[in-house]
């Protein structure tokens, strides 16, 4: 069977399953032989045998050199030769000898080459001295390059790659010493005639099995020379500097090549240029690519002369698809670059980039844009902005962004995303005048106005703009950085509605309400804050701990917001405003709701101090305008709080209380209420409600607040009376 074949690339496979079959056979056979002689020591020698076990052995081999057929034979005897080792005619150098040349009659030279593994590999496990071992290897090296230069057959240059190979690796078997070793491969490149046939194939094993450091010596003087001079049709030029590029990028960094960089490159780009398959030259460029990369560390000159050439064939190949290996050699100067935002400006970097297409486009779009913005990425990078570079960077967001559809999963949208607003961020730093940042905000948002987050990103730089602005001027605005301010706000009051969560659109408005505070803008912080109260009746199946949270940021901020003092309008009209919209939340629970009227409760206590615990610098909040105005504070009392607190007593009449809400409620009577007898006996009410819970918080609780209380309170007669009361109802 190994003597046929009608696919050459098949004959690996076959060769291996079948050679290893003779193998064990041979393994097999030895063990049998040797087992007829017990307790025999290990360094045994033939006089060792037993009598009956030599002629077994003499048997075996006369009954191998009576098959007719050669290769049938050279097989069989070849995985018998440990065998020799038991009989006293086993004399290896003559044997090992008289096989290799045998060999020569197997005329199929693949077949031929094949052959010669197997004896390679059964010579390795012989028990010979290490010199006959390399001399064999080297015969068999020998006969092997013989055949290639004289066989007039057509062969299958891929198919001899791995014979090649382990015939090769056949010369080294055994030597320890890597000077050995390279005085090897170095009489193999000498004794090379690159004249002859199939040289090429011959070269490019050599390249591959050579060491680094010898690959080094002889790189200038006697490599790149001889791959220059090789005109072997069977083997082209390009895949033998494709195979001296890998060898280089593989090996350790070597000062040489630091130092003949340039030298070694023009030589071997002069034969790259030249080849006519795309798709070789691409695979040779991306390794050349690679190793410019490696030692041409922060020259940008060089990769974009490559790629200048690069895009040169590609023009002339624009039927050919060749994604795969683009997005491979853009990989190859992103793990070496490390000036990447520079790589972005070259003259030929664009040009190259457009050849993608498809998946690919999107694929090393964001391969550049995570390799800049993740980690470290531009941190000791950049010197100078580069108007270039940022306009490619923004190219490149647009191309991630086309790729989104309707079936892009959300957390690739959310990457993307991501990736967007960090451009974004490094290109808004880039910008000296704030004029041009706000330009470039409405620009970003007409380009990506689709994405939340993005959006998002865009308010909040907009946002702390007018802070800059106002910390520029040190609160003191002219008329200019007024009006500047004011279409900043305009900005994100007009962006929010665009957002898709509703969530974010109160938090964008509350926090944009803050920053019209902040500087002043008392009609749009309003009109923000009125916009935001009225999303809270249109939010559906939302987190409920959420919106509470967003619910209770929003109240701080109507705290700041004084009254317009227009005539006919009612004290704190917006807090009347939110109760109102707060109430027509068709998804509250009766706990989620309560909680959100017990802050309410909070901060409608604050309003009538008569300093605020926060305040902005030169705005006039209500505490300036009512000075503890009489009617106000009725007015809050009576109207307002009386009506929260009267809401939160009338959801416990669908359900019963939750317990924590009835704590927070006490708490807030005890510390925010005027502690009025109405007020002593309400608290008296839920503390008797507490008592009816089993749970170990609540009983701890009620010990906490019977053994803390503030002495100092006690002197208030209705504070007195309250805590006398649960005194006596506790015992």
């Amino acid at each position: 069977m190994l003597h046929e074949y009608d696919d050459p690339s098949f004959y690996h496979h076959k060769f291996y399953h079948l050679s290893e079959i003779i193998y064990q056979f041979g393994k097999a056979t030895y063990s049998r032989l040797l087992g007829k002689s017990p307790g025999i020591r290990i360094n045994f020698s033939f006089k060792d045998v037993v009598e009956s076990a030599q002629e077994l052995t003499r048997n075996w081999f006369a009954k191998i050199s009576a098959i007719r057929e050669l290769l049938p034979r050279l097989y069989l005897e070849t995985s018998l030769l440990k065998c020799y080792r038991l009989i006293p005619e086993g004399d290896y150098s003559d044997i090992l000898v008289r096989l290799s040349l045998s060999i020569r009659g197997v005329s199929d030279p693949l077949v031929n080459l094949y052959t010669r593994c197997f004896l390679l590999r059964v010579v390795q496990n012989l028990a010979i001295t290490q010199s006959l071992r390399s001399q064999i290897g080297q015969l068999n090296y020998e006969e092997m390059v013989y055949l290639l230069n004289n066989t007039n057959q057509t062969l299958d240059v891929e198919s001899l790659k791995n014979p090649i190979k382990w015939i090769l690796e056949g010369t080294l078997r055994g030597l320890i010493s890597d000077f050995d070793k390279d005085q090897i491969m170095l009489k193999h490149f000498q004794n090379l005639d690159i004249e002859l046939n199939h040289s090429g194939v011959l070269l490019n094993n050599l390249i591959r099995s050579s060491s680094p450091s010898l690959v080094s010596e002889i790189l200038l003087q006697t490599l790149i020379p001889t791959i220059l001079e090789c005109k072997d049709e069977s083997f082209s030029q390009g895949n033998l500097i494709y195979s001296l590029g890998k060898s280089l990028i593989n090996s350790p960094e070597i000062p040489f090549y630091h130092l003949h960089r340039l030298e070694i490159l023009k030589s071997v780009w002069s034969v790259a240029t030249t080849i006519q398959d795309i798709h070789l030259y691409l695979d040779v460029s991306i390794i050349w690519v690679e190793f410019l990369c490696i030692n041409f560390k922060g020259s940008l000159k060089e990769l974009n002369i490559l790629f200048q050439d690069i895009v040169l064939h590609l023009k002339e190949n624009s039927g050919s698809f060749f994604g795969a290996r683009l997005k491979n050699l853009f990989q190859k100067v992103l793990k070496y670059e490390y000036f990447v935002y520079a790589f972005l400006s070259m003259a030929h970097f664009l040009p190259l980039y457009n050849f993608l297409d498809g998946d690919y486009r999107y694929q090393v779009s964001k391969l550049i844009l995570e390799r800049l913005f993740r980690g470290d990425g531009l941190s000791n990078e950049i010197k100078e902005f580069d108007s270039v570079a940022n306009n490619v960077l923004l190219y490149l967001c647009q191309m991630l962004t086309d790729s989104i559809s309707p079936f892009t999963v959300e957390d690739e949208i959310r990457q993307i995303s991501l990736l967007v607003c960090s451009v974004c961020r490094f290109i808004d730093s880039s910008h000296k005048s704030v004029e041009k940042r706000l330009n470039f905000y409405t620009e970003i948002r007409r380009k990506f106005g689709f994405l939340d987050r993005v959006q998002y990103e865009l308010i909040t730089c907009v946002n702390d703009l007018a802070i800059y602005i106002h910390k520029r001027v040190d609160g003191e605005h002219t008329h200019k950085t007024k009006g500047f301010v004011q279409a900043c706000i305009a900005f994100s009051f007009i962006t929010i509605p665009t957002l898709k969560d509703p969530i974010s659109k109160v938090y964008a408005f509350t926090h944009t309400a803050q920053i019209g505070l902040f500087n002043h803008c008392i009609g749009q912080a309003d009109s923000c804050l009125r916009s935001a109260l009225n999303l809270i009746p249109l939010m559906k199946e939302l987190n409920e701990t959420r919106l509470i949270s967003c619910i209770n940021n929003l109240l701080s901020t109507l705290i700041l917001l004084p009254d317009s003092g227009e005539k006919g309008a009612l004290p704190l009209d917006i807090f009347r405003f939110a109760l109102n919209r707060i109430s027509t939340f068709p998804s509250w629970t009766s706990k989620g709701l309560s909680m959100v009227y017990l802050n309410t409760l909070r901060i409608l206590s604050v309003t009538i101090w008569e300093r605020y615990p926060y305040e902005i610098k030169g705005l006039d909040s209500n505490a300036q305008l009512y000075c503890g105005n009489i009617e106000f504070i009725a007015t809050v009392n009576c109207e307002l709080s009386t009506v929260v607190l009267n809401h939160c007593l009338d959801l416990s009449i669908d359900e019963p209380i939750n317990n924590e809400v009835l704590f927070e409620l006490i708490y807030i009577i005890l510390n925010y209420s005027d502690m009025s007898k109405g007020m002593v006996n309400l608290a008296y009410k839920l503390w008797k409600l507490t008592k009816e819970s089993k749970e170990k918080w609540i009983i701890k609780s009620r010990k906490y607040i019977l053994n803390n209380i503030n002495q100092s309170i006690l002197k208030c007669d209705n504070y007195r009376l309250f805590y006398e009361n649960i005194v006596k109802f506790e015992n």
